[in-house]
């Protein structure tokens, strides 16, 4: 058998050959940054034992890109089956006796969807399958003995989520739903002040930046471009908004100003989610753009950009005061993410204390200070289902502020006045679908 094994940051990756029982385990190939093999890619042994197909990826500079790769067992040489690179393949599965594979993919980032395609080996000609707007996960492949007739069987992924407002302060029960666009509305939100709300979602067919009143009225779409924008972010002065985009290819931060106009790139190579904005203008975030996974900042204003931190360090929240900055955490040898509190005196790298989330606590992840500073808020599951957990700091037990018995909660912020959460939530379904040629 063949199978990948990755670190987390996909900084180095190996394609293993063992036995079928597991023994025998052998490096057949290993790549380093900036080549990587993706955690989700799945790779594929020919009819004939010959050949081994594996979406392989490089970032060359400030842009990633994947490409369906062939090895050769006999002596481990390899050769891209495409000519052109694809921002995303995953799952490569053999048809047609070795004449060509299904792959799971996308060209670009136009659209956040995974299709399915039919690749010829090892011309190289490639024939969409499917074109839908649903994310395709994994392919497996039946065929006829003498492969005429072709059946592939996959996963359709379709998430459904809208906008609730809760009141903090008020009885159990004192929610109200704020959008009713029938999309996803989960593509994050967060409040500007005490005067608008801004939030991802998906309400004119494409994942974009909308604003609203807290009220959910006066709803607006600011951006427009075909690729993904997602993760707004307003800065405590409310003078810009900070988004992540797949316009140039990557995840990258990109700002804009309140009302949509002059949508600029701040950094190319960030993870999407989270960050955190500090009063003076500093965006913390996550990124491997150096080869090794780490803590950065950029400024706002001009773009300026430095290193803070290295390792699995995730910025999620600045404290009211601005004294201090959350972050998910893992160390090399923990299994498990906790959160840190770091002090944003200097650079933000000294870390003060360490804290221990409730099992099922998805960090990292979206966390908010409370507005008293006296404790951090973060969604946790149990059971597949979520809820809002507040976590004091003081070291006494969480305690748990939404009581919801089904659905799954995507993103949330906190109003400025600690009054009201507003929250995205919704649900996800997944489908077994058959395609066939006959």
């Amino acid at each position: 058998m063949v199978f990948l094994r990755t670190n987390e940051d996909n900084s180095n990756g190996h394609l293993i050959i063992a036995a079928a029982d597991g023994t025998s385990e052998r490096i057949f190939q290993t790549r380093t940054a900036p080549d990587f093999f993706d955690t989700e890619a799945r790779p594929s042994w020919s009819p004939d034992g010959m050949t081994i197909i594996c979406s392989a990826g490089t970032k060359p500079g400030d842009r990633s890109h994947m490409l369906p790769v062939a090895f050769q067992v006999s002596d481990g040489s390899s050769r891209p089956v495409l000519s052109e690179p694809w921002l995303q393949i995953w799952w490569t599965r053999w048809v047609k006796g070795g004449s060509a594979f299904v792959m799971t993919g996308r060209r670009d980032g136009t659209t956040d969807n995974n299709q399915l395609w039919l690749v010829t080996y090892p011309g190289g000609e490639v024939t969409r399958l499917t074109n839908d707007f649903n994310d395709y996960f994994g392919v497996s492949v039946s065929e006829t003995t003498d492969s005429s007739g072709v059946e592939l069987t996959s996963v359709i992924l379709s998430r459904t989520s809208q906008l609730w407002k809760m009141n903090i302060k008020g009885p159990p029960g004192d929610v109200k739903q704020i959008t009713h666009s029938g999309g996803d509305d989960g593509y994050g939100i967060s409040f500007a002040q005490a005067t608008n709300v801004y939030y991802g979602s998906t309400a004119a067919g494409n994942p974009d930046i909308w604003m609203m009143d807290p009220n959910g009225s006066d709803r607006r779409q600011l951006t427009t471009d075909p690729h993904l924008d997602s993760q707004p972010y307003a800065t405590p002065d409310g003078r810009f908004v900070v988004f992540t985009s797949l316009r140039s290819g990557i995840e990258s931060l990109w700002r804009m100003n309140p009302d949509g106009t002059g949508q600029t790139i701040l950094a190319q190579d960030a993870v999407r989610e989270p960050i955190a904005i500090t009063r003076d203008g500093w965006v913390y975030h996550h990124s491997t753009r150096d080869g090794a996974a780490g803590m950065w900042r950029v400024r706002v204003e001009d773009g300026k950009l430095e290193k803070i931190k290295t390792g699995e360090f995730f910025p999620s929240a600045v404290s009211p005061d601005g004294k201090f900055l959350l972050a998910g955490f893992r160390s090399p040898r923990a299994k498990t993410y906790s959160l840190a509190v770091l002090a944003i005196d200097g650079d933000g790298s000294e870390v003060l204390k360490e804290l221990k989330a409730i099992e099922g606590a998805e960090i990292p992840g979206w966390i908010r200070w409370s507005p008293d500073g006296g404790s951090v808020v973060y969604i946790a599951a149990k059971g597949g289902v979520d809820n809002l957990w507040s976590h004091p700091l003081d070291g006494t037990a969480p305690k748990q502020l939404t009581n919801f018995a089904n659905d799954r909660i995507y993103s949330f912020d906190i109003s400025p006045d600690g009054q009201h959460i507003v929250y995205s939530r919704g649900h996800l379904a997944g489908y077994v679908v058959q395609l066939t040629n006959q």
